[in-house]
């Protein structure tokens, strides 16, 4: 498993709410992973976050 600390930053995708959420080649590249590939992201809230 690769973690990475970071902000998440988004682009609005239509108008219902919904975000499209971008990993940055960096990640992709130490994981191991590419266009097509699954992934799973866990999103954990820092104390004053």
């Amino acid at each position: 498993m690769i973690k990475f600390e970071g902000v998440l930053t988004s682009t609005p995708r239509g108008g219902g709410g919904t975000y499209c959420l971008g990993v940055a080649k960096e990640i992709q590249k130490a994981a191991g992973v590419g266009l097509g590939d699954t992934i799973e992201v866990f999103i954990e809230r820092l104390k004053g976050g």
